[in-house]
């Protein structure tokens, strides 16, 4: 076993590799920083952050995850917890070996919803629930070490076929998840998924472009569902997340700052969105009726907000004569309407919410001022008969 003890960083960790080493089929790297934190590199390049500590006099090596599926700030954290409970007599393997006993695919299912789906976005949780209902619960009373690759192979191509290719890589992506989460708590066999290349995805550019912004907000305006309207405007004017919009509280809206939080999105941060005055107008008229913690409330749906606005969006479209446009493409459209008028793309990400490691820290310093200014001048574009051609 090869060892070399530094300090980890990214950086360094990206440069880690496997190097020979007699009867060895992986290199070990261990941090400086946090007890017993390590790294190995397989012979295929592959990275795994792992802690090694004797427990109970007995050497241990528990997984934490690999260094593509964690982050170096989240492995550190979990070593630290792994670390404390061995001070306090306690064997972190001892819940891992549970699992490594033989379980099937609808036992891990069930494991997973508790221990992770439950604990991010609804949306999130509802889509893989639907995900696993319709193509990986006929595998649920299936054993893990059963389901081959080839298995997978063949489910992921058929969807592929049948429901197109987003489909089949979402289905593919929840199950390479839920096969990495069971070899994070001790199953013990390689994750099968891997060997399985998903579809390329051709990456969406729609949007609405001059000549159909202003047959769009015509047909918007006279559109007699009040509720959906105003969704709708609120979903073109701030670039927000269909399902943020939906959810939308009237507690996180500040009427005097003239901005909304998002408590959480999809990248799993807050996120603060500046409300132009045509938004304000909505916002306060609604407020003056309003009887619900919701926005957009809805007595039809499960959650008690409004879930599903296809239906009219679709008439609006018909009536606008614009085909091939989803409510996601608004949010599209305000980051290329943003562009169209000069926007840098750090504010335009950072009025969108987007977040990347490369960003994030830049994003962080950008003041909310110039992403008002920004999305302010693409909405008055947008509202103005003489906007400038961009598409």
């Amino acid at each position: 076993m090869t060892e070399n003890r530094f300090n980890f960083t990214n950086k360094t960790i990206l440069n880690l590799s496997f190097f020979s080493a007699e009867r060895s089929n992986a290199t070990y790297y261990y941090d400086t920083k946090v007890r017993g934190l390590g790294i190995y590199v397989t012979r295929k390049g592959i990275k795994t952050f792992f802690v090694y500590r004797r427990v109970e006099g007995k050497p241990e090596r528990i997984i934490l995850g690999r260094t593509d599926e964690i982050t170096l700030e989240r492995a550190r954290e979990k070593a630290a917890n792994v670390n404390s409970q061995i001070a306090e007599g306690i064997n972190p393997q001892e819940k891992k070996r549970a699992i490594r006993q033989e379980i099937t695919l609808g036992e891990l299912w069930e494991v997973y919803l508790e221990r992770h789906a439950k604990h991010y976005r609804i949306s999130s949780c509802r889509n893989d629930k639907s995900l696993y209902q319709l193509y990986l619960s006929q595998w649920s009373n299936k054993k893990l070490t059963l389901i081959s690759t080839q298995n997978i192979r063949d489910l992921h191509q058929r969807i592929g076929r049948e429901k197109g290719t987003v489909r089949a890589n979402h289905a593919h992506a929840l199950l390479r998840l839920m096969f990495n989460k069971a070899i994070e708590w001790g199953w013990n066999k390689p994750n099968p998924t891997y060997a399985v290349k998903r579809f390329k995805e051709i990456s969406r550019e729609r949007f609405l472009s001059t000549s159909e912004m202003k047959t769009f907000l015509t047909v918007l305006e006279q559109e007699p569902h009040e509720l959906v309207r105003d969704y709708l405007y609120m979903s073109l004017f701030t670039g927000a997340r269909r399902s943020n919009v939906q959810a939308m509280r009237w507690k996180d809206i500040d009427l005097e700052a003239a901005q909304w939080l998002i408590p959480l999105t999809k990248n799993g941060k807050p996120h603060t969105v500046p409300l132009v005055e045509a938004l304000m107008d909505i916002l306060k008229r609604r407020k003056q009726s309003a009887n619900s913690q919701w926005v957009f409330p809805s007595a039809k749906s499960k959650s008690g907000h409004l879930e599903n606005p296809v239906p009219i969006w679709n008439g609006v479209l018909e009536r606008a004569g614009i085909s091939d446009l989803r409510i996601h493409d608004l949010r599209r459209t305000l980051g290329s309407w943003q562009a169209a008028l000069g926007a840098n793309c750090y504010v335009i990400g950072k009025s969108l919410g987007h977040s990347s490691q490369q960003a994030t820290a830049i994003y962080a310093r950008i003041d909310l001022n110039p992403v008002r200014q920004s999305v302010n001048g693409a909405v008055q574009a947008m509202l103005c008969p003489q906007t400038p051609k961009n598409g």
